[in-house]
């Protein structure tokens, strides 16, 4: 939660898409997917989690 806070001040994040999706996820109390993925390690979700879903969606061959 403190770090989507300090994304709010972050002038990368200043667009209103941005302001408006980092406040919904404040609001839902949920982490975004890659941080919820995050404890998984960078090489799950390269090696396994992001080659799942984009064949999921025809983009991957499995």
């Amino acid at each position: 939660i403190a770090a989507l806070k300090s994304e709010l001040e972050d002038p990368r994040f200043q667009d209103q898409f941005w302001k408006h999706e980092i406040k919904l996820q404040l609001n839902l109390g949920k982490k975004s997917e890659q941080q919820a993925l995050a404890k998984y390690g960078l090489d799950y979700v390269t090696d396994t989690y992001l080659p799942e879903k984009l064949a999921e969606i025809g983009m991957l061959k499995k």
